[in-house]
């Protein structure tokens, strides 16, 4: 799913803001409690800033936003890299996380162009 949301050309924010899009759907899958809610709605947020950021001329960006957005995506992906050493191997968060995490990791390095 995320892999498939990086493969379409679209411009680096519209590709972030497709992948909170994706973390929105699968939202509406889970119950108020869910673990996995949490962390959706931290990822939709940085997301959601990362597509703002990458909408400015990198010359314009504010830096102080730019040097806290490159924190939250690092341990965003730091924390699914974890997260999937925990996993069983053949359990399906492990596709999920890692694809996740190169997704995150994919918009990280667009932010540090």
């Amino acid at each position: 799913m995320f892999a498939q949301t990086l493969s379409q050309p679209r411009t680096p924010a519209e590709g972030a803001q497709a992948l909170a899009n994706v973390l929105r759907d699968e939202l509406a899958r889970y119950t108020p409690n869910h673990p996995q809610v949490k962390e959706s709605e931290t990822l939709i947020r940085i997301l959601e800033t990362q597509s703002k950021l990458l909408q400015q001329p990198a010359y314009e960006r504010d830096k102080v936003a730019v040097t806290a957005q490159t924190v939250a995506l690092s341990e965003q992906i730091e924390s699914l890299r974890r997260g999937i050493k925990v996993y069983k191997a053949s359990s399906p968060n492990v596709a999920r996380s890692g694809a996740l995490a190169n997704a995150l990791d994919a918009q990280l390095k667009i932010l540090q162009q």
